[in-house]
């Protein structure tokens, strides 16, 4: 076979793997409930195409010498793995794709699929796909490893026979070997970044330099704490200021002139996170951690030992936080200084363990860590500081931030173009400059709220009107706010500001604005008539300055790119306020927020917006596809109702009004988990096929830990030992480690060594590191013998666990 041909082979495999690719990202995007195996084949197909891409350089860069590739050669034989993979993947492209993906008769490719509703693999048929996929990729990577190690060979033997080339010859076998070696470590780098799935906080770094105003924090990059943290690694830096004084913009000007300083010092490396209130996936200490090694991994061109070794370890299951934190260690001893800058400290979730995170790191006696963090001063925060070795603490206020602001209001007046009208009327422009800098009190956020408020005055009566009467606090601001909206709106705009500051991911415009079609107060609770036409219209129901809008893509031009746009309240303050003492007795009372009624009325609207569904969804595809909020109460309702505490009017009622009334709950576990119970017609589906036959609702509700509703269903007669994916009820229920759902099972006779598919519920427990399941279950008589429960334990390094099964195994039961 010619070169030419081994090229257009791995091209023709490359071909079809983009192919399933595309598929599978558009299950990915339009499913509404997890589906079995999607993600683990996504994630070996890009490693597969990873492994075709390094192939074909290395064939189009050797095709006019095919006899240097002999192993590649055989495996493009007709009868080869590249032949019998390519006629996988084309079989697995058929199989995914739904009957109109092809026929011409959906109106396009994405409608295809979102008819097609459900991922169409079985379990068992996803776990055989992955294991062919896997199979395919190493023995292409095994071949193309033989090869450059014949190249290398070759190269070395031409050396011996050509002494008077040989300085060049060196030097090229030393390329071929980086090139090689690179091709690999690039390959590895991509599936370990796919494995820590880190937040990218450069996301973050984006808004906030988008609010900076030029100059703003220069003076704070020519202080002399500063300068002196820059040359002393042994010192840790804390910035702290006040609730809107601007210390995340000041973490951008900070972050910014790192980068330029290591930039021109390659020994030098900079790794930052912003924690984020609005983003649950940026609030935790692992996920600092986690973001702030794939920063380092990216930046570095060799893969470093210590975190290939970790991810060989773990195979493909996620680390400890202790062995992350060995990772950040060896990966910060590659360089000869490292800077790590943490903003907004109090938006952390877990502060106890962020502190114990940040005395480990000032122990280590590298000498190599530039340590700054910022945070509001508080008393904890002030006792946790001091427990550090060296720090220094540097407070943002007094004339310095008053020149930011006062550049800042100049600028405005200047460029905006509902402000810039005063020009004309210098006096009055004195008027604002010296009443804004004067009530500012260092908070940048005030300032800025007030000259938005500002753009609305149109002449100069009302504009000494606004200015004689300004709020002198965010708190007094925001209760202004909140007293002029419209009492028409109040009730709904009261739920809008539950959801944003209690919603467990980001919601978009359009799935904010679908909340609309819910009145609990109402008979009628979901309505479609009361949709917005235009979904942008729920902006213009809360102030301006309790939300803001994060674009997806930067240039947004069309109508659905902006109803996808994320909506979030647009400051740390606005939660507090609405969650604090003071608006419960104040003007706003109305506006109040509780952490355990809002999660009780965010999973009432969810549970309201399923019961819809009370027809097989198959029959009512229209208002699946127009239902945007499906998605989020699909998968996030039972986590709003176990944190409410179930304790409380109408949430139980409504989740066994879910659990009990069966097209509505049929169609649930199919959005949920892609079971099939209708056929096309809406008739029930009563063939053989698992995914027909969805879990009992006691299996559910074991797994969410939801305890008030097993009590009731166990009450209902509901069969104890209901099974699902997991295995039995107590199966799920340990998985997920909620002790009392499985104190209440086990008081209930559930069998405690059931078998199933991933094992019994004590090696369910022990595998997650639930220590106190696992107490509970051995205390109440379950089979510890064998190595299966504690091996289980050790491999995912849950070391109380494992402690414990010893114990168990040395002195008996």
């Amino acid at each position: 076979m010619d070169p030419l041909s081994v090229t257009a082979s791995i091209i023709a495999l490359l071909q079809a793997a983009n192919a399933v690719l595309s598929i599978c990202y558009n299950y990915s995007c339009l499913s509404t409930g997890s589906s079995s195996g999607l993600s683990t084949i996504i994630d070996e197909v890009c490693s597969l195409r990873n492994v075709l891409e390094s192939l074909v350089r290395l064939a189009q860069e050797e095709n006019k010498n095919s006899a240097r590739l002999p192993t590649l050669r055989l495996l493009c034989q007709p009868s080869g793995p590249l032949a019998s993979g390519l006629e996988k993947l084309e079989s697995l492209e058929r199989r995914l794709a739904p009957s109109s993906y092809y026929s011409g008769k959906a109106p396009s490719r994405r409608q295809a699929f979102l008819q097609a509703l459900s991922w169409p693999l079985k379990e068992a048929e996803s776990r055989r796909t992955i294991e062919q996929i896997a199979l395919l990729r190493n023995t292409l990577s095994l071949a193309m490893d033989t090869d450059q190690t014949r190249l290398l060979l070759a190269m070395q033997e031409l050396t011996t026979q050509n002494n008077g080339l040989l300085a060049d010859t060196q030097e090229h076998v030393a390329n071929l070997q980086l090139a090689c070696s690179d091709i690999r470590d690039d390959s590895q780098r991509q599936r370990i970044q796919s494995w820590l799935a880190a937040p990218d906080a450069s996301i973050n770094h984006k808004i906030a330099r988008r609010k900076k105003h030029p100059g703003t924090g220069e003076w704070f990059i020519r202080s002399t704490q500063f300068l002196s943290w820059k040359a002393d690694a042994s010192l840790v830096l804390w910035v702290c200021g006040i609730p809107g004084c601007g210390k995340t913009i000041l973490s951008s000007t900070i972050i910014d002139h790192l980068q330029d300083d290591c930039c021109n010092n390659l020994p030098k490396v900079l790794t930052y996170f912003y924690f984020d209130f609005n983003d649950s996936k940026r609030q935790s200490p692992e996920d600092m951690l986690r973001g702030v090694i794939s920063q380092l991994i990216s930046q570095n061109n060799k893969l470093d030992a210590s975190v290939d070794s970790v991810f060989a370890s773990r195979g493909g299951q996620q680390p400890t936080f202790r062995e992350l934190l060995q990772v950040l260690r060896e990966l910060a001893r590659e360089y000869d200084e490292t800077f790590l800058v943490l903003d907004a400290l109090d938006e952390c979730g877990d502060k106890q363990g962020l502190w114990e995170f940040l005395r480990e790191i000032d122990g280590w006696d590298t000498g190599r860590l530039h340590l700054l963090i910022t945070s509001r001063p508080d008393d904890d925060a002030e006792m946790q500081f001091k427990c550090l070795r060296s720090g220094s603490k540097v407070d943002i206020q007094g004339s310095s931030v008053d020149i930011d602001i006062r550049s800042y209001v100049e600028e405005r007046l200047q460029s905006d173009s509902r402000l810039k009208r005063w020009q004309r009327r210098p006096e009055l422009v004195d008027e604002i400059m010296k009443t804004i800098v004067t009530h500012a009190n260092g908070m940048f956020r005030w300032v800025a709220c007030q000259l938005d408020a500002l753009e609305n005055c149109l002449n100069a009566s009302m504009l000494r009107q606004a200015l004689s009467c300004l709020p002198r606090s965010l708190d007094g601001m925001y209760t202004e706010a909140l007293c002029r909206i419209n009492k028409d709106y109040s009730g709904l705009v009261s739920m809008i500001l539950q959801w944003l500051t209690y919603s467990t991911r980001p919601l978009s415009i359009e799935e904010l604005a679908e909340i609309a079609t819910v009145d609990l107060t109402s008979t009628t609770r979901f309505d479609p008539d009361r949709r917005f036409l235009d979904p942008r219209d729920v902006l213009g129901l809360c102030p301006s300055i309790f939300v803001a809008t994060t674009p997806m893509n930067p240039g947004l031009e069309t109508l659905e790119d902006v109803k996808n746009q994320q909506i979030r309240l647009s400051h740390f303050s606005v939660k507090q306020y609405l969650t604090s003492t003071q608006i419960q007795s104040g003007p706003a009372s109305q506006y109040a927020i509780t952490e355990s009624e809002a999660h009780a009325c965010i999973a009432k609207v969810c549970l309201a917006y399923l019961l819809q569904f009370d027809r097989p969804y198959t029959t009512m595809i229209d208002a699946v596809q127009s239902s945007s909020l499906l998605r989020y109460a699909t998968n996030y309702w039972p986590l709003h109702a176990k944190q409410a505490g179930l304790d409380g009017d109408t949430l139980c009622p409504m989740i066994m009004e879910l659990f009990r009334l069966e097209p509505a709950y049929l169609n649930w576990t199919a959005f949920l988990d892609g079971y099939t119970p209708f056929s096309r017609d809406g008739f029930s589906d009563d063939n053989d096929d698992d995914f027909a036959h969805p879990p009992h609702s006691l299996y559910y509700a074991s797994s969410f830990g939801l305890d008030d509703i097993v009590r009731q269903l166990i009450n209902l007669n509901a069969p104890i030992d209901s099974k699902g994916p997991a295995g039995t009820a107590l199966a799920a229920a340990c998985l997920s480690g909620h002790l009392e759902t499985v104190r209440l099972l086990l008081d209930n006779s559930a069998d405690i060594d059931a078998q199933g598919a991933l094992g019994s519920p004590i090696v369910l427990a022990a595998g997650n590191g639930h220590t106190e399941v696992v107490r509970l279950l051995l205390e109440r008589g379950a089979d510890s013998e064998g190595q299966t429960a504690l091996e289980e334990a050790r491999k995912y390094g849950h070391a109380d666990v494992a402690s414990l099964l010893n114990s168990i195994e040395l002195h008996g039961q």
